[in-house]
């Protein structure tokens, strides 16, 4: 009895295995969707070192936006600043914020998230460092302006970026590290500010005069810089290069993060071809179609086309709305 038993599971575990292999050599042969590929790659070293990364680069937006509630009261004096210049710099940086939502929501899917990060970060490093050199509120007005032109674009890419990493089961922790950096940001600023503002530093560079506020803005540009520095060296997103007709060099980042993930050659990684989603996105509900190989040119067509409807009656009058209630709620 014992003898016939054990022969009907090793039956048992022979047929699990046939199917299996089966199962695994039909998935080499058919085309994986971004979901199935994205999901083989495991989850391990390649997505904690994202979270990791996450933590400056969301530290950017927070520092853009609140460093000018900490300088008033150092810079008031060596910058003459009045009651309605001090309003004017607050509100500054979300109009630049506000009128660069549009573009930087299809340049990110025209240029690539990974392409977007780095020189996003990197400019607006040079516009807050510059802010740091300022010795008039008219310099220091337009470099706040620039830095919220600008932040927009690497932030909206960030989101994008660490979700097309991270397969379903794992991508709603992206969005909970990101809200937990912003908040991490808004309680660590102001212990900067208490490290460097109440001392008192006074000092010349040639004609640049330095003080606390100077090298508090200075301090504060220091995350977007090495944000752009090791975003260098990651790949693209493996679903930017798909949507973009790319599945080989998709192919290869996905190998890539499968091996710093498990720790196998590149080789064992079980999907040998992916769909081609330029021809799925053909006719998206949005108007526009994504073409594939696409020049830079073409893409930014093809992004404005996307875009089109915002100025058009009825969206136009509610996204003016929206603005103008923002911006002057800031400002008041």
């Amino acid at each position: 009895m014992e003898t016939e038993v054990d022969f009907i599971d090793s039956r048992k575990a022979s047929v699990i295995s046939d199917v299996k292999s089966l199962s695994r050599r039909v998935s080499e042969l058919d085309p994986a969707t971004f979901e199935e590929a994205i999901a083989e790659t495991k989850f391990g070293k390649f997505n904690l070192l994202l979270f990791v990364l996450a933590i400056p680069a969301s530290l950017c937006t927070v520092f853009d936006t609140s460093t000018m509630s900490y300088t008033f009261v150092a810079a008031q004096c060596d910058l003459e600043l009045s009651l309605d210049d001090k309003g004017l710099l607050n509100a500054v940086t979300y109009a630049g914020m506000i009128s660069s939502a549009i573009i930087w929501g299809f340049l990110f899917d025209v240029l690539g998230r990974k392409k977007l990060l780095v020189i996003g970060f990197l400019v607006d490093s040079i516009f807050v460092f510059t802010s740091a050199l300022t010795q008039n509120i008219a310099l220091l007005l337009v470099t706040k302006y620039l830095q919220g032109f600008i932040i927009n674009g690497p932030f909206a890419a960030l989101s994008s970026y660490m979700s097309e990493f991270h397969s379903a089961k794992y991508r709603p922790m992206c969005q909970i590290i990101i809200g937990s950096c912003n908040s991490f940001g808004t309680a660590f600023l102001p212990l900067i500010a208490w490290l460097i503002l109440p001392y008192k530093i006074d000092f010349f560079v040639g004609d640049y005069s330095f003080h606390s506020w100077n090298i508090f803005l200075l301090v504060s540009g220091l995350p977007a810089f090495t944000s752009g520095l090791f975003y260098m060296f990651l790949p693209e997103s493996p679903k930017f290069l798909m949507t973009c007709g790319q599945n080989e060099k998709a192919l290869e980042v996905l190998r890539r993060v499968y091996s710093i993930n498990t720790g196998e050659p590149r080789s064992s990684y079980p999907i040998k071809m992916l769909i081609d989603e330029t021809k799925l996105n053909g006719n998206n509900k949005h108007g526009g179609k994504v073409t594939a190989q696409r020049s830079t040119t073409q893409a930014l067509k093809e992004g404005l086309q996307q875009i089109k409807p915002l100025f058009y009656p009825p969206h136009l009058a509610k996204v003016c709305l929206t603005c103008s209630i923002m911006f002057f709620s800031v400002m008041r």
